[in-house]
This record gives C-alpha cells, sequence and structure tokens, in this order.
C-alpha cells in the first residue's frame, strides 16, 4: 500500500535574515549522548536522530516522543480499548527525515503533522544554544511576482491558538503579548491585518514587511493558517500573494512498510525533491 508523501524546503537563516549553513550545527548536535540531545518540552520531548553524511549533504531524522494524552490500544476483532501499556518514561514516538544541503543553505523537511519544522529547530539549537531561522521557499512564479510588488499595502496572517507555550518563545513581543490575550480569553484564534488603510499612495516598510511575512511560516507552521501580502507591482496593478499556497513543494506516494512509511523510500523522495529542485535552489534568493 502506497501513502502521499510531502516535503517542504526552507532557507536556513540567522536572526537577521541571512543564509546560514547550519550542518556543522547539526553534526554538532549529533554527537551529543542522548541525554544532552533531547529536549524537553511540557508534553514530549524531540531529539535528532540517525544523522549521516550522503556526499555533500547530510541525512537524518527529528524524532518526537509524546508522553500525555496517549490513545489507547484498540483489539480489531474485539473492540476493547485497552491501555498501551507503557512505562512511566515512554512515549508515542514519531519521526520525520530531513535532508540539509550545506551548498545552498537549504533543508528538505519531510511534511508530518506531528512532528513540525519548529521540531527541528529545537532538536537542534536548544542543545547547544545556537539559535537560527527556517524561513519558506516560494516556488518560482510566485517568488518572480513577490519580488515584483514594489508598494506593500497590507499584511495578514492568522494563527491558531498554540498547543504548546515553548512553540512562541522566539517571536516578537507584541505578537506574544497577542497570543496571551487570546489565551487568557479562551479564544482559539488570531487574526492580524496590518495595512495603510484608505491613505492613498500609503505604503508599509517593504523589506521588514516581506522579511517578516515569509519568516512568519516558518517559525509558526503549526499554527499559522494564513499568510497573505497584498500591494502593488512595478505597472501599478494590484498583486495579492498567498505564501502558504505559494510555497515550494514535493509531492509524491512511498509504500508503507509495515505499519509506518518505509524509511528508505523516505530517504529516497528527499533525494529525488533535491535532484529535481537542484538548479533552482542553487541560485534561490529570498526578496528583499
Amino acid at each position: 500500500m502506497a501513502k502521499a508523501l510531502k516535503i517542504d524546503f526552507y532557507k536556513t537563516e540567522d536572526l537577521n535574515g541571512n543564509s546560514l549553513d547550519i550542518s556543522h550545527l547539526i553534526t554538532q548536535v549529533a554527537a551529543l549522548p542522548f541525554a544532552n540531545r533531547r529536549v524537553d518540552l511540557t508534553d514530549s520531548f524531540v531529539f535528532v536522530h540517525n544523522v549521516r553524511p550522503h556526499g555533500q549533504h547530510t541525512l537524518g531524522e527529528i524524532v518526537k516522543a509524546k508522553m500525555v494524552d496517549l490513545p489507547d490500544k484498540v483489539n480489531r476483532n474485539a473492540g476493547l480499548p485497552e491501555d498501551l501499556g507503557l512505562n512511566a518514561d515512554e512515549g508515542i514516538g514519531h519521526r520525520t527525515h530531513f535532508l540539509y544541503d550545506r551548498g545552498a543553505q537549504v533543508l528538505l523537511l519531510q511534511r508530518d503533522w506531528d512532528v513540525r519544522s519548529t521540531a527541528f529547530t529545537q532538536s537542534i539549537a536548544h542543545p547547544i544554544n545556537e539559535a537560527f531561522n527556517l524561513s519558506l521557499i516560494f516556488k518560482p512564479n510566485a517568488l518572480r511576482r513577490l519580488n515584483e510588488i514594489r508598494e506593500v499595502r497590507r499584511l495578514t496572517f492568522r494563527m491558531a491558538r498554540p498547543g504548546n507555550p515553548e512553540a512562541v518563545g522566539n517571536l516578537d513581543t507584541s505578537t506574544t503579548h497577542a497570543i496571551g490575550i487570546l489565551s487568557d480569553l479562551g479564544g482559539r484564534q488570531l487574526d492580524v491585518s496590518i495595512s495603510v488603510g484608505r491613505t492613498r499612495g500609503g505604503e508599509l516598510d517593504r523589506a521588514p514587511a516581506l522579511r517578516f511575512a515569509r519568516t512568519l511560516f516558518g517559525r509558526r507552521a503549526q499554527e499559522v493558517e494564513k499568510i497573505v501580502v497584498s500591494g502593488k507591482d512595478e505597472a501599478g496593478a494590484s498583486a495579492v500573494i498567498d505564501l502558504i499556497e505559494d510555497r515550494l513543494v514535493y509531492e509524491t506516494r512511498v509504500d508503507m512498510a509495515g505499519r509506518n512509511l518505509d524509511p528508505r523510500q523516505c530517504e529516497r523522495a528527499l533525494l529525488e525533491a533535491h535532484r529535481d529542485h537542484l538548479e533552482y535552489l542553487r541560485h534561490y534568493r529570498q526578496p528583499e
């Protein structure tokens, strides 16, 4: 039986939005004893696993183990729910595969509902206290259209309330405060629209607006539901870019190995995705 698999592409950047090679950080963390590379969260822990070189690139896995609110096991014949029978120090493990291209400073990450991009940054950054960001990579036509926006007049994004407090630790103070109010009031969703209103000829500061828009998804992939940049292009025509819809994605199908995706086929998909987009990734530059 085959199952759909999607791969997302990210630029690795420093906190100022400049390209950053993190291959040495991945290697450094992978060499740590398990107790030192395990990152404990509120209800789970994450760690980097099975890291090894593949030519000029690095392959590996991110594992996330859920420790609380675990499901029951259910017998298919009797239909009776039962406790999984895990020990107190055991959890349900999920893993996702990644490929890192140090030449292009690009991360390819298998998309998984349980192991998001923040699990990657937590697994690498926290054990050695080295901060970096992941910023999504746009499709070629979206990148062209975004670069052609001369006037940014509106930036809109929607966030669901984060399920885990650690997930918002690296956001700016204003956004963190807004999410805090959302939680205090029992809200589930935050809608923000920053615009020039009806001012004729007004525009937002272009570079910071575009930088914030493209980094927001990478930092908050599991909570962000909408990121839209609106403005005018070089010809003065209206332009609207939906960053979530316009990100670069590789889609394929892989076989199952028992009850899980075949790890070898997941890695093969990463290598194929990298090969198919290699020239684009080598010359890719984020919009400024």
